[in-house]
């Protein structure tokens, strides 16, 4: 911390288990959604013989791409920021 401090780099102290309850919120409330957005594509799908499987398949997918933008992304400014500390700090 005393590196980060000297060379002006600020830092937030985020505790796994917060994360993981304000993702976790944060991931029901996006899947409820989009199935409330597409209440009506859904019955027009099962109307016309869709699967539940098939259904289920096409929520899924969607909710999946979220999510991995939700984890790259920050994944990507961590790494790049533990680099500059890390070579600020001459290791």
């Amino acid at each position: 911390m005393d590196v980060l401090g000297n060379n002006g780099i600020g830092c937030i102290a985020f505790s796994p288990l917060a994360q993981g309850s304000l993702t976790d919120k944060y991931l029901n409330g996006l899947a409820s959604f989009s199935v409330a957005q597409r209440t009506k594509e859904i019955g027009i799908r099962k109307t016309l013989g869709a699967s539940v499987p098939g259904i289920l398949r096409l929520l899924s997918r969607e909710f999946l791409n979220w999510i991995a933008i939700a984890s790259i992304i920050p994944g990507g400014i961590f790494a790049v920021r533990v680099n500059v500390a890390l070579k600020l700090s001459g290791r």
